[in-house]
Formats: structure tokens, sequence, C-alpha cells
């Protein structure tokens, strides 16, 4: 099941589609992003990056460190 994460344009706040990524690191990415509505063309660019852990991953990369919240520090954050 893939999810597109939705981002609206800053500026008539339609849903914009990815035009391409650049992953700076496996926690990291900058995305170029393309306004849906025609009469706004909008083009803008966002970074994603992995805060913290929720749920440790059965699989662990070794190479990858990120720290992990109780769900107390999650409602404070």
């Amino acid at each position: 099941m893939s999810k597109s994460m939705y981002f609206p344009c800053p500026h008539c706040k339609a849903p914009s589609f990815t035009r391409s990524v650049l992953h700076e690191s496996n926690l990291r990415s900058e995305l170029r992003l393309q306004c849906s509505d025609a009469e706004c063309g909008h083009t803008f660019e966002v970074q994603t990056e992995v805060l913290y852990t929720i749920r440790q991953s059965a699989i662990p990369d070794p190479g990858v460190c990120i720290r992990s919240v109780t769900p107390m520090e999650r409602v404070n954050a």
C-alpha cells in the first residue's frame, strides 16, 4: 500500500505533486513540488526529515541512529 505525503501549495492551497527527490541522507530528503492548479503554477522545494522513532524496526539498519521517544515525550513535543 503506497500513500503520498500531502503538501498543499503555500499560495493557493491546492494539492501539490512531487517532481523530483534528492535524498541527502537516510534521514533527510529534499523534494521539488509543483502546484496542481495550472493557473497558480507554483513550484517550490520542501525538506523532510526523520525526527524520532515511535516503534522500532524489525529489521534495523545498523548504520542508522534515530532517537526513540516515549508516548509522553511525543505529547510534549
